[in-house]
């Protein structure tokens, strides 16, 4: 039998072995304990030393099975190591089992017959030590909320004795993992039968990774559509406040991880929503927003009411055919008149606006429900009573009842009113004329035969803002509230309590969590036959404020405004067998901080890390990171900034296999905290520069050789006028380039990282990029910089430093961001620089490359779009505003840049990359356009040659390219020429979509 060392030493690595009273295990991006029963699986956060684990894990406790509604009696467990490694635990004839593996914690039950009794199979695991955070078809996701550190749960295979597979998909119910197997399966089954879920780290560039979003998400409003509910909030994520939503499921699961953006209503002050007419309606005086139950937004442009007054504290009600939108008219004081009108379920007035108040002024606030087909409008008086108000469906308006006395020593604020169908409850704050004093939550049932009743729902003091509504399953009204302990500075909490028509008030207790820290507020339900959804707004002290949601007698709380992570300022690299993409990412959101990723992809493009490579993750900001190959490993180079400590130039080696070399990264010295540092590779290791942190700043320099040994290279600039450096390399020597006071500077040193003869003038521009043909040099920069446009230009170097008497001309960027990248793909250089295209609604950047030759002269006079603008998307201000570019040296390249992802539930910057070919010539039908646009259509991860797939999925478009009708040849007239006119000479092989998941049952991310 064949014997690998490899596998030997994998296996130890990964193997349980005794630890004190237990177990313990895992591998380099988690740790797993396994202690009286119970196991923990914990994300690594690599500070220096990657065994340290991040505080706190997801916590497994005993696992329960069931046979329908039957609890199976399972034995005490026998635990033990096997000889592979794995951990058994023997309860019965139910054997667990626990196995390490790259991807994460493989958890499996092995059930040698059918168990006994009639129905589904079910295995419940209790959970706890992380939130859950919601559901994907990946599985369930927990993450700490203070540190980012995330797990998932995948899904499960039932495995029976033939090898038939059936997915099983988990569920998390009330504090626990549930995974069911039908009994229709369980029938079909042979056994012994297995079940095996994975639990694992969550990173990787398969799919996004659910987490907390960073920007503040605060005053959520909620509704339902009898199953599940629509939560909407603020949110500050791009910069401005807007209105987000997400849908949630009645258990809690999140259906839209990112959100999505409801569109703007002119001269809105308020929104407010309802379901009706099935669709949710978001609206306020002036116009209105339907989404559908799906989460699709119908009114991308919203309808307009076209009303002469617009104002705030919007409310809605549906009555079965119309809806009633009230709102204030609000004056300097802070009060206002109440208006009404009534809009058809198309947007269409059928009761223009009218005054619903007595005055004209002195409404604080108000709100309004349906009863049956009419509706009721609540709202209070400055220093007054609170009343209310009948419209009925054809808009007629009832006389004013007054619901409560109130005088400027005490009175009712901010009502909500909620009815079954015939009666109606009112609950509301009662104390102080400003609302900052209460001194109880108090409330008044309205019956349908005339009847009245008042109730006190707490008579502690500092109680604010309640919200009602009607729960028909359990037959009675919800109450919630926000409990300012006394409007405590260190927590607040939110309260509730059920309102039952004939029982009267009976208190439910805290819902939401007591920590230290915890500022939470603005809660709000909404109930159906479904259940209930719970949401309000919770402002940690170290971070942001968050939607927090969780069913009034259901499941502990999650949180409900998350989004993916965010992949920026991407590097690429090649080496001999492939490319690696190294990316800043945003999942660990304590602090707002960035981590750093990578993946490794093979020659075709195709992503060989489905569980990513964690880079760097530690206390404090990991930034600008660069990525180049060593002769032996992958070398990583970044920036470590903020916190109590210097800034540093940091470095990891990565193994061709994807491992961690330095398991205690690299220092390679002091840095600038803007530094941007490059690296290329050489004969004897790498080279990396970078601005230095030392008094006066300059240019530094280290050659990192195979062994991981640092030399710093001399000849060097130390003063502040040298920035922005760059490099490349070859067999011989490396260049290093640099710009100082708007004139680019070099210096050339052997592979050995000797400087070789004096540093020499390379032209004048700013934001140099320097790429090497095996022998000689050539650097792009930007020239003739004028408001928002430069021109991109090269320069060819020579091997003996001599450089050219003159530069040529590449293209213009037009974005006033001028930097180039460039490389040589064994053909021709590939240069490219990021524009704007004004076509469309909104134009956007674009990044636009042509080809220089060896000897310097431009293959393309009209350049050709690498990656294209979305003028019909409203851009982001981190779209393309980095890119990488790398080649193997075959002719091909790729290129690797970020853009605002807004598909299947995505709303982040995620990783886009491209792959084309520059020795074949081809045309995009007279077009200087690239191909058909850049696609996220993916990697498949099936045993299919990924060339085939790849190229099927660039080309699906048809027609899109053609053959040449006249060759280009390089270095005619410093130019190439197309006989069709302007092609594009290349062929795209693959449009690459770093983001789409691969589809492997055991990737954990």
């Amino acid at each position: 039998m064949p014997f690998s060392p490899q596998q030997v030493i994998q296996q130890i690595q990964l193997s349980f072995r005794p630890d004190g009273a237990g177990f313990s295990g895992g591998h380099r991006t988690y740790r797993v304990t396994h202690t009286e029963g119970q196991l923990t699986v914990s994300p690594l956060a690599s500070r220096i030393d990657p065994a340290e684990p991040r505080r706190g894990g997801l916590t497994f406790g005993a696992t329960q099975v069931m046979r329908g509604p039957r609890t199976l009696r399972l034995g005490s467990p026998r635990t033990g190591v096997a000889s592979d490694g794995s951990l058994h635990m023997q309860r019965g004839l139910m054997e667990e089992q626990l196995r390490n593996g790259e991807e994460g914690v493989e958890q499996s039950w092995r059930f040698p017959t059918l168990p006994a009794g009639r129905g589904p199979l079910s295995v419940r695991v209790p959970v706890r030590g992380l939130a859950y955070q919601g559901t994907t078809a990946g599985g369930l996701h927990f993450s700490d909320a203070s540190t980012g550190a995330g797990l998932r749960y995948g899904t499960g295979t039932w495995i029976d004795a033939t090898g038939k597979r059936t997915q099983v998909t988990p569920t998390y119910q009330d504090g626990a993992i549930v995974l069911t197997v039908p009994e229709e399966t369980l029938k079909a089954s042979a056994f012994p039968a297995v079940l095996d879920p994975v639990i694992g780290p969550e990173f990787g560039i398969d799919q996004p990774v659910i987490a907390v979003e960073p920007s503040d998400q605060h005053t959520p409003e909620v509704a339902t559509d009898g199953t599940n509910f629509l939560v909407m909030w603020l949110d500050t994520r791009s910069g401005l406040t807007e209105q987000w939503a997400t849908r949630v499921t009645p258990d809690g699961t999140v259906l839209d991880p990112s959100g999505f953006e409801v569109p703007y209503v002119p001269n809105c002050g308020y929104n407010t929503v309802t379901f009706g007419a099935g669709n949710y309606v978001v609206a306020c005086s002036t116009g209105m927003v339907r989404i559908t139950p799906e989460g699709v937004v119908v009114d991308p442009q919203p309808i307009s009411f076209h009303t002469p007054l617009s104002g705030g504290y919007a409310s809605i009600a549906f009555n079965g055919t119309n809806f009633l939108i009230t709102w204030l008219d609000l004056g300097g004081s802070g009060t206002g008149a109440l208006y009404g009108m009534m809009v058809s379920p198309s947007g269409t007035v059928v009761m223009p606006q009218k005054l619903l108040s007595q005055y004209s002024n002195g409404v604080y606030e108000a709100d309004v429900t349906a009863v049956g087909t009419s509706f009721r409008v609540v709202w209070t008086l400055a220093a007054d009573h609170m009343y209310s108000v009948e419209v009925d469906a054809n808009g007629n308006v009832g006389p004013r009842v007054r619901e409560l006395y109130g005088s400027s020593s005490g009175q009712a604020r901010f009502p909500a009113i909620a009815s079954n169908g015939e009666d109606y409850a009112i609950v509301y704050q009662y104390g102080d004329e400003f609302g900052k004093a209460s001194t109880s939550i108090g409330g008044s049932l309205r019956q349908a035969d005339g009847g009245t009743s008042s109730f006190t729902v707490s008579n502690v003091a500092k109680q604010m803002r309640p919200d009602i509504a009607w729960m028909p399953r359990a037959g009675a009204y919800g109450v919630v509230w926000t409990n300012t302990r006394n409007n405590s500075t260190d927590y607040t909490e939110i309260q509730s309590a059920w309102l039952m028509p004939d029982a009267g008030v009976i208190a439910n207790g805290r819902i939401s969590a007591a920590v230290s820290g915890f500022m939470q507020g603005h809660a709000r339900i909404a109930a159906g036959p479904s259940g209930s959804l719970v949401v309000w707004d919770r402002k940690l002290q170290a971070s942001g404020i968050d939607v927090l949601g969780r069913a009034l007698d259901g499941f502990v709380p999650v949180t409900l405004s998350t989004s993916v992570n965010s992949q920026t300022a991407p590097s690429v690299a090649a080496g001999p067998n492939g490319y690696f993409v190294v990316w800043k990412d945003s999942r660990s959101h304590a602090g707002q901080l960035s981590d750093l990723y990578g993946a490794r992809l093979g020659p075709a493009g195709e992503v060989l890390n489905a569980s990513g490579i964690t880079i760097a993750t530690t206390v404090r900001d990991d930034v600008a990171p660069v990525v180049t190959w060593n002769g032996t490993d992958w070398l990583v180079a970044w920036v470590e900034r903020g916190g109590t400590g210097s800034v540093q130039l940091r470095a990891r080696r990565v193994s061709a296999t994807g491992q961690w070399v330095d398991l205690v990264p690299l220092t390679l010295g002091s840095a600038s905290s803007g530094s941007e540092p490059a690296a290329a590779r050489g004969n004897a290791g790498a080279v990396v520069t970078w601005a230095g942190g030392t008094q006066g700043g300059g240019i530094q320099a280290t050659l990192v050789q195979s062994d991981g040994g640092v030399t710093a290279l001399g000849s060097l600039p130390t003063d502040g006028g040298a920035t922005m450096p760059t490099v490349a390399g070859n067999t011989t020597q490396y260049l290093v380039a640099w710009q100082d006071n708007g004139v680019l500077k070099a210096q050339r040193f052997n592979s050995q990282g000797v400087a070789q003869g004096a540093r020499f003038d390379a032209g004048t521009g700013t934001l140099a990029s320097v790429a090497s043909d095996g022998t000689d040099f050539l650097v792009t920069s930007a020239q003739n910089v004028v408001s928002n446009t430069a021109d991109i230009r090269a320069t060819r170097i020579s091997a003996t430093g001599q450089v050219a008497s003159s530069s040529v001309l590449v293209g213009r960027a037009t974005t006033g961001d001028f930097r180039s990248a460039v490389v040589w793909d064994g053909t021709n250089y590939l240069a490219a620089w990021r524009s704007y295209s004004s076509n469309g609604t909104y134009g956007g950047r674009l990044y636009q490359a042509a080809r220089v030759n060896r000897d310097g002269g431009v293959v393309d006079a009209t350049p050709f779009t690498l990656f294209a603008a979305y003028p019909e998307q409203k851009p982001d201000v981190d779209d393309y505003s980095e890119l990488g570019l790398a080649s193997m040296g075959d002719g091909t390249w790729l290129g690797v840049t970020s853009r605002l992802e807004r598909d299947a539930g995505i709303y982040a910057q995620r990783l886009r990359a491209r792959m084309g070919d520059s020795r074949v010539a081809l045309q995009a039908n007279g077009t200087s356009d690239m191909a058909a646009e850049d696609t996220t259509s993916g990697l498949p991860s099936d045993a299919v040659a990924p060339g085939e797939a790849l190229l099927e999925d660039a080309l699906a478009g048809g027609t899109e390219e053609a053959a040449f009708a006249g060759e280009r040849h390089p270095g005619e007239g410093g130019a190439g020429c197309s006989a069709a006119g302007g092609g594009a000479p290349w062929l795209l092989l693959a449009a690459l979509g770093l983001t789409r998941a691969l589809r492997r049952r055991q990737e954990i991310r």
